[in-house]
């Protein structure tokens, strides 16, 4: 140890390297208690009661969730597939995520700060998040001043202690507090006295309303007045301060009766003008122009232009830092469940951020006309993909004066281009029976094959990674037989334990699996994602449940073969059992692997196209427009007989097809018998029902 730390630590009882923490962390406190009482009132009296409070909290609140959080890749690329940013899709089975983050704006501006209370399964997974408010919950420190736990008590529930790995604390980026770097401080609380002044000015105008605008005052009369002096005095004050019936009458004060103003009339006190001012500075402290909430502040000077300008502003100088200060918390809240994760809000379709289309693209257009840019050079500044033959100006796009050459004769040259087929419309052929009845919609062998690349071509890596997970699956089935045999009693969780570890090994193909069928399936009919944008929560469920019914299946076929293993070697001794297990499982690994991956890819393909078209069908008021669902095999000699049989049927989406041997099925792999289910290549098509008139 050298002089200095000897010194050091003879006169001062802290080291360098260990900092008074106690200098920006609160101090220590052993019963923290949350401020309900405190969050209430800035509720009920600021939010709910001042309407300048509720329209920046409300407007806040309603535009935090138009970016999306995002995961930030190493290329600098966005994801929101990583298990976080789905989470944060729906937070909890009862918010989605733009209630979810209207909360959390809300309990922010109110509160100060934000707590998102982890949720975990029996493996210790978080499964969701649930926001609480400075009033529910409050952190506890340790004798440092670092927070310790958290603390969730609320008048007549139990009071309940939860783990800081639990709690993503998110603290108001505006106004954090100066005396304690744990904690925010709401926006409210800065502005409550001009609240509060605001609450009281608008009561007093309220007042002078009912008075018809005459101010507190004092009624006078002489001494020895009539006896109908009280009578008198009642009147008046009746007509100031009585029943709307009695107000504005005509009365006379005779006989020295006075009346002595006591406060300031409207005029006096400068109603409007105060008003504007607070309104002003209240919207300053929520970092909010007063244009863009309307206010009577706001209205004095509103244009479209003002309001457009002023949102843009609002949304550059409030909004953008907001989002950034809150992804870098919710990175401190997540360093041990993800270590060092980066996190993004994507502000690209912040439709405030966005330039003006018309001042883009009608310059880009006049250059490309002056000949001073290429067509590509224009298409890529305009957002669109470059053309094979783009690369010229617009003067090289002037066609070549006719000559006799360009009538057809002799010599001229002709490049052959592919005509496109459309999707849907002239894909299919339908076949009648003798009643004029359809029979059959037999698609065209290059629309079938179309078709065919699409699907295979969005399947092909999921299911290689699937059958990567399958191997390690079936192992693991193996492995929990042998246990048993050797006499080690394991329960059924072990078997579903390897139905949920498939399942997160698999995530990330699955999830890029349904986006690629999803997108293939509204190509396929001529639609796109807005269509089906606010089901695209439930169509993901949907894919998911049928994707962990068949793995279960699929398990539950492996115990069956496993079985047979044991019971054929009934009797022998365990080595020999565990040789035997060992044997078949070398025998069946790569192959039942494949076809485990096969089958789920193929379910959750069908299932994500059958239940998009229904969706779509679902808003196409039109009967015409609306889709049927047709089979369709690979027309190969591997195709099976009761498949070629079902080549073509058509019926309606949500019904079944049925086999030969009466097993039904919404689609390739979703049902019927297993040898029909297993290794299954077929899909299914949806055509315009105005196409298949007589069906």
């Amino acid at each position: 140890m050298s002089a200095v730390d000897t010194i050091l630590n003879k006169f001062s009882k802290r080291t360098w390297g260990e900092p008074d923490l106690s200098i920006v962390m609160a101090k220590p406190d052993r019963k923290p208690m949350p401020k309900a009482g405190e969050y209430k009132r800035r509720v009920t009296e600021g939010y709910e009661r001042n309407p300048v409070v509720a329209a920046c909290v409300s407007l806040r609140a309603g535009t935090l969730n138009e970016a999306p959080l995002g995961v930030l890749m190493p290329d600098e690329s966005l994801s929101f597939t990583h298990p976080f940013a789905v989470l944060m899709r729906r937070p909890n089975p009862r918010m989605g995520w733009s209630e979810f983050m209207a909360f959390t704006s809300l309990y922010l501006d109110l509160g100060g700060n934000c707590y998102w209370v982890a949720q975990r399964n029996s493996v210790g997974s978080v499964t969701a998040y649930w926001p609480y408010n400075a009033g529910q919950m409050v952190p506890r420190y340790d004798e440092s001043g670092v927070v310790q736990d958290y603390v969730y008590a609320v008048t007549g529930n139990r009071e309940r202690i939860i783990d800081v790995d639990d709690v993503i604390h998110l603290k108001h980026p505006s106004y954090l507090n100066a005396m304690n770097a744990n904690e925010g401080i709401a926006p409210i609380a800065v502005a409550w006295s001009d609240i509060e002044t605001y609450n009281e000015l608008m009561t007093s105008a309220y007042n002078l309303a009912l008075s018809s605008g005459v101010p507190p005052g004092m009624f006078q009369a002489p001494q020895g007045s009539r006896p109908d002096t009280d009578e008198i005095k009642e009147g008046w004050l009746n007509r100031i301060f009585g029943n709307k019936r009695e107000r504005l009458k005509p009365m006379v004060l005779t006989e020295g009766m006075a009346w002595v103003q006591m406060g300031l009339d409207p005029r006096s006190q400068q109603i409007t003008e105060q008003v504007k001012t607070l309104e002003t500075a209240i919207c300053g402290i929520f970092r909010v122009d007063p244009t863009v909430v309307m206010t009577r502040a706001g209205m004095s000077v509103s244009t479209y232009n003002n309001k457009e300008t002023a949102y843009r502003e609002y949304t550059t100088l409030t909004r953008i830092p907001f989002w950034t200060a809150i992804a870098e918390q919710i990175e401190a809240g997540l360093y041990r469940t993800y270590p060092g994760i980066q996190l993004r809000f994507d502000t690209s379709n912040v439709a405030a951020m966005k330039s003006d289309p018309d001042a883009l693209i009608y310059p880009l257009i006049a250059q490309y006309n002056a000949n001073i840019i290429t067509q590509n050079e224009a298409r890529e500044a305009m957002g669109y993909v470059k053309a094979e033959d783009g690369d010229v100006y617009a003067a090289d796009r002037i066609p070549p004066p006719p000559s006799f050459m360009s009538a057809g004769g002799e010599g001229e040259q002709r490049e052959e281009t592919a005509t496109p087929i459309p999707p849907d419309y002239d894909c299919a052929v339908v076949e009648r029976d003798a009643d004029g009845k359809v029979s059959r919609v037999r698609w065209r062998d290059e629309y079938a094959q179309r078709a065919w690349d699409g699907v295979q071509q969005v399947q092909r890596e999921a299911q290689s990674e699937m059958a990567d997970a399958s191997v390690a699956m079936i192992e693991g089935a193996f492995a929990i037989t042998q246990s048993e045999v050797r006499g080690s009693k394991r329960a059924n969780a072990d078997w579903q334990k390897l139905i949920d570890t498939w399942l997160r090994a698999t995530y990330t193909a699955r999830n890029s699996l349904f986006k690629g069928v999803l997108n293939f399936a509204l190509q396929s009919v001529g639609s796109d994602l807005g269509a089906v944008e606010s089901s695209v929560d439930q169509l993901e469920t949907s894919t998911q449940r049928e994707v962990t019914a068949k793995v279960n299946e699929s398990l539950g076929t492996l115990r069956k073969d496993i079985s047979a293993v044991l019971e054929q070697n009934q009797g022998k001794s365990a080595a020999d059992i565990a040789e035997a297990l060992t044997t078949r499982l070398d025998n069946m690994k790569e192959s039942r692997a494949k076809a485990i991956a096969n089958t789920t890819t193929k379910a959750q393909t069908t299932r994500t196209q059958v239940d998009t078209w229904k969706t779509l069908n679902d808003g196409e008021n039109k009967e015409e427009e609306q889709l049927v669902l047709v089979w369709l095999t690979q027309r190969d000699n591997k195709v099976r007989d009761s498949h070629e049989r079902m080549d073509g049927k058509v019926i309606e989406i949500g019904g079944a097809f049925i086999f030969d041997d009466g097993t039904a099925t919404q689609g390739p792999a979703l049902g019927g018998s297993a040898s029909n289910a297993i290794n299954c290549r077929c899909t299914v098509q949806a055509v315009r029902r105005k196409k298949v008139q007589g069906y």
